[in-house]
């Protein structure tokens, strides 16, 4: 966006503006009548000024007769009081038509016959993506094509076909990067763990991975931060190697960090607690990886009780009604329901593992709170779960924010078509040592299938004494579309509870906007550390009202 000049003579409708106490935070929420031209548009950017003055500017619906883009810019104080509306134009862009050169792996085969169904052989598809018909009326193009569509095979220097686990575009050097594996007749090493580097021309850089002996793929996952060079860059991954039964040390555990090109840039053998501990999220702070996982109680190799990690994607599979990205992947999820016996958190840095700690489930039910009014929480069992947030706290204890994961069948008996889903809301509390101190439990908002496809996003504002925290989630509710019938809207409601960090004690939920509002998914929040508070942006079911919510904590 570019110069904001007034319109004049706007005619402007203050709803309401209210501020409460609620549990040592302040909230407070405001309502503004848009314009008919602002309902038509959506939200195109979100400015906090200097003096805390908040700008919400709306792009117009896109007038075809008229040779500009039309805006309105609704600026509230920081209180939430209404200032004023003011209006700017652009002139429309003309775009000529453009390609882009794409490329994408997959398992499986192009037929999609039975043996490609089943099959996890690497492919890789490129094509030429065509962008025409620049609508300038519209301003949007009016086609998109895919065309000069190659896939094959790729083969290692033996002549022998690659296994895929995972792949990620490198967005440094327009290569796709693709972990996988070869087999070998090698009973000592059957697989040759590889990072493979493919560019456009079709030239494939084979890496292979730092070890050697019988592994299973517990996990991998990219991971990042945002400065290239530190001790985790951009772009890079990780991957855990667990020893298959036979091998000498069954809980000797690999931990491999390379960056997309293959460079290693740390490895660490560890023993875990249990031989078969299944990691399943990893996440980085301040150049330290933090991993988290669940175990079962035994003398088993993990290759005894789980299966092996594989991310990359099967469209034969999918489109066979698969429960799953690939059938590894089905296997691995399969034997990975299970409630665990206990719960892990790793650091690693420097070359090191920092801590490991492990800590039973099984006395977790008396450990649950909940907030004053909700009766129908459940306890954490031990299942997997998607960790969507993880803070430590002033004095080194940890937060842990999820849901537990499963998968669902939202097409039909005829069409099945399988999403991972979103359940029970999961907070655990523990302390320095890694012992479990508690877990917060809620029930969900909106309990249908709708909107379990949907990953409610969470997040911990501390407070200033740093022994209170505020727990903030958005609850998600799935909604159909009117015309086909598909699951593919979703509106947030966001709600904050207080959580005494030293009683383990948590307030009942404030949910903001009275469940009339619920924000937008391009701008949810936007937390001001100077004010330690965080302001959302919303509107209702008519699209006719922008409602502004704020939560300034102590």
């Amino acid at each position: 966006m570019k110069n904001h000049k007034p319109i004049p003579n706007a005619i402007i409708i203050l709803l309401c503006a209210v501020s409460m106490p609620c549990q040592a935070q302040t909230i407070t929420e405001s309502a503004q009548k848009l314009s008919k031209e602002a309902q038509k548009g959506y939200i195109d950017e979100v400015r906090m000024e200097p003096d805390g003055n908040i700008h919400v500017i709306y792009q117009n619906k896109i007038e075809k007769k008229s040779a500009a883009v039309n805006y309105e810019d609704y600026v509230f104080d920081k209180s939430l009081k209404f200032i004023e509306k003011k209006g700017t134009s652009e002139n429309k862009e003309v775009k000529p038509d453009k390609t882009v050169k794409v490329m994408n792996a997959f398992v499986g085969g192009t037929k999609c016959n039975s043996f490609d169904v089943l099959s996890m052989k690497v492919r890789v598809v490129t094509a030429n993506r065509v962008y025409s018909n620049w609508n300038y009326k519209k301003q949007r193009y009016e086609k998109v094509k895919d065309v000069d569509v190659e896939a094959g095979k790729i083969k290692s220097d033996e002549d022998k076909p690659y296994f895929g686990i995972a792949s990620w575009w490198r967005e440094d050097d327009n290569k796709l990067a693709i972990l996988g594996y070869v087999e070998t007749k090698d009973k000592k090493n059957p697989k040759r763990y590889v990072i493979l580097n493919v560019d456009f021309d079709g030239n494939v850089t084979e890496k292979a991975l730092d070890v050697t002996g019988n592994y299973s793929v517990v996990y991998s996952q990219m991971i990042s931060e945002m400065e290239a060079g530190k001790a985790v860059g951009k772009q890079d991954f990780i991957v855990l190697l667990a020893p298959q039964k036979g091998s000498p040390n069954i809980s000797e555990y690999v931990y491999l960090h390379y960056d997309m090109g293959g460079t290693l840039k740390n490895k660490v053998t560890f023993q875990t607690q249990n031989p078969a501990t299944l990691y399943t999220n990893a996440t980085v702070i301040d150049g330290s990886v933090y991993l988290f996982g669940q175990s079962l109680d035994g003398k088993k190799a993990f290759e005894e009780v789980f299966e092996d990690y594989a991310e990359i994607e099967g469209p034969c599979f999918i489109g066979s009604g698969g429960d799953a990205e690939n059938p590894q992947r089905a296997k691995y999820n399969k034997a990975a329901n299970e409630e665990m016996d206990n719960f892990h958190i790793m650091r690693i840095s420097g070359g090191k593992v920092d801590f490991a700690t492990m800590a039973p489930l099984k006395n977790l039910k008396a450990k649950m709170k909940t907030p004053p009014s909700d009766k129908g929480a459940s306890p954490y069992k031990g299942k997997k779960f998607s960790i969507h947030k993880f803070e430590v706290t002033p004095d080194n204890e940890y937060l842990i924010a999820g849901q537990l994961l499963g998968r669902a069948n939202v097409g039909s008996l005829q069409n099945p078509l399988f999403l991972t889903t979103y359940g029970d809301i999961v907070c655990l509390h523990l302390d320095s040592k890694g012992e479990l101190k508690a877990q917060y439990a809620v029930d969900r908002m909106f309990e249908t299938k709708k909107s379990a496809i949907f990953e409610m996003p969470q997040s911990f504002y501390f407070g200033a004494d740093g022994k209170t925290v505020y727990w903030e989630i958005l609850e998600a509710k799935g909604e159909r579309d009117f015309w086909t019938g598909s699951i593919e809207n979703v509106e947030y409601y966001p709600r904050i509870t207080k959580i005494d960090l030293e009683k383990t004690s948590i307030a009942d939920f404030k949910v903001f906007g009275g469940k009339k509002y619920f924000v937008y998914q391009t701008f949810p929040g936007t937390f001001v550390p100077e004010q330690n508070c965080i302001v959302y942006f919303g509107k209702d079911d008519n699209e006719s009202v922008l409602w502004v919510g704020k939560a300034s904590f102590d």
